[in-house]
């Protein structure tokens, strides 16, 4: 069954649908098949997940099921909807009737594309690597707008925390606090599992919280995000209940100066190694290289981690409209670890970091100031 909204598809949905027929035409295909949750969610807003989007050069059919026909009729207005009754292979190769069909490779398992290529026949399925992924890197105002309120949301929910932050408590009871305040300002879900960690546990990147209690002295690594409108955000803070613990204060200033470097070098036309390497240094002459092992950072948008890739490997160029973390890090075994993470915008002439989280280790001390009964003085 196959159904049409009466309405045209919203401005933003028609141009990317517009740029996507121009890619296919320019690699002789007569399809795109989109597979994955969040090139489905951009090319259709559709916000429903075990379904794929045909995208031919004059029409667009989204593949679904019985569970999400009156959601993708309200949410793709302009498309027609299929219900498929069998298999989803079986409703591509119904639509999809005659052609060279594009898919990305990335976003398929390997039994999946052998069903579709069984369905389809030889030749007709091409791996059209990075058609949609390429286009998702650089934002347009509409998905800038919702990184900028998923940023605001997870900040707001930190803010929260620390102000009921307290001795004791347990890594798995904060991350619950922070995922509830998150969800309570309209995140629909977090944008990965939420990361808290106390201690030495912090020089494990992404360590996930356990029954382990905060203590007053040591650091806390927070590393979250909220998801709004399909579009994530990602930070990463260390904060300390009372003072910074001697081992790890210089590694802290590190860190920042690190994160300080590579924003310098941010501009469109730069090499994203190069963010990174200007990071990497800092971290090298303060004699922590071997403690660095990510990458700098990983762009955001409908996935946590999108392109550009900002390491010492890739071979992304900056462009206007990027978002991608920024996030150099210090992990010391047995003793702790240090990340600052935030998420920057790359303008015409420079860049724009959109959260505004200080990460100064001292404002986080106010911020969770105890008495020595451990009760939280509720100062701001």
């Amino acid at each position: 069954m196959a159904a049409k909204s009466s309405k045209t598809s919203p401005v933003h949905i028609q141009s990317r649908l517009k740029r996507l027929r121009l890619a296919m035409r320019a690699r002789q295909l007569d399809a795109f098949l989109a597979t994955s949750v969040a090139d489905v969610s951009y090319l259709s807003d559709f916000s429903g997940e075990e379904s794929y989007l045909l995208v031919t050069r004059r029409s667009a059919v989204l593949i679904s099921d019985s569970r999400f026909t009156e959601q993708a009729t309200r949410e793709c207005p302009g498309l027609r909807v299929f219900e498929r009754k069998g298999s989803i292979t079986a409703a591509v190769a119904k639509q999809a009737r005659r052609g060279r069909i594009g898919f990305e490779p990335a976003a398929i398992s390997l039994d999946g594309h052998k069903q579709l290529r069984r369905a389809l026949g030889a030749g007709r399925l091409v791996p059209a690597k990075g058609l949609i992924r390429r286009a998702r890197r650089c934002k347009d105002a509409r998905e800038l707008a919702a990184i900028r309120r998923s940023i605001r949301v997870a900040q707001d929910s930190f803010l929260a925390v620390l102000r009921r932050l307290k001795p004791a408590m347990t890594e798995l009871e904060v991350a619950a606090r922070l995922e509830l305040e998150m969800k309570i300002r309209g995140s629909s879900q977090p944008a990965f599992p939420t990361i808290v960690a106390c201690g030495a546990r912090t020089s494990m990147p992404h360590v996930r919280p356990g029954p382990g209690r905060i203590k007053p002295g040591k650091p806390i690594l927070f590393d979250w995000g909220a998801s709004i409108d399909g579009y994530k955000s990602d930070l990463t803070r260390v904060v300390f209940l009372d003072s910074i613990c001697q081992s790890l204060q210089a590694a802290y200033q590190s860190v920042r100066e690190a994160a300080d470097a590579a924003l310098a070098r941010i501009k469109p036309g730069v090499a994203a190694r190069e963010v990174d390497a200007a990071a990497r240094t800092v971290i090298r002459q303060a004699g922590y290289a071997k403690y660095f092992g990510h990458g700098l950072g990983h762009g955001i948008g409908k996935e946590v981690h999108e392109e550009p890739v900002i390491g010492p490997k890739s071979r992304d160029i900056l462009e206007e409209g990027m978002v991608f973390t920024v996030e150099p890090g210090i992990y010391l075994p047995g003793c702790g670890g240090i990340r600052i993470e935030n998420d920057v915008l790359v303008t015409s002439k420079g860049w724009r970091v959109l959260s505004d989280l200080p990460d100064d280790p001292a404002w986080a001390m106010r911020k969770t100031r105890c008495s020595r009964d451990g009760r939280l003085k509720r100062r701001i």
